[in-house]
């Protein structure tokens, strides 16, 4: 399965977050069904890519309704 793809609407908000030592941006995603993903690392390609826990949840990119900088 391909990793999901930020929407462009959040596409310029996360830009603009500091990236960390491989050029991703360390984020927490709120789904349109309620759960919140973390970790999670936006690419500097625009793919959503998972870890640990966050590695197995299966969702696409328009199911993410809200996206936050888990740095802060």
């Amino acid at each position: 399965m391909d990793p999901a793809r930020l929407p462009e609407w959040l596409a310029a908000e996360v830009a603009s977050w500091p990236q960390d030592a491989w050029g991703a941006h360390q984020t927490r995603l709120l789904l349109r069904d309620g759960r919140v993903v973390e970790p999670v690392a936006v690419l500097p390609s625009g793919d959503v890519v998972g870890w640990g826990q966050a590695g197995s949840a299966d969702f696409s990119a328009d199911d993410i309704v809200a996206i936050e900088r888990i740095d802060e």
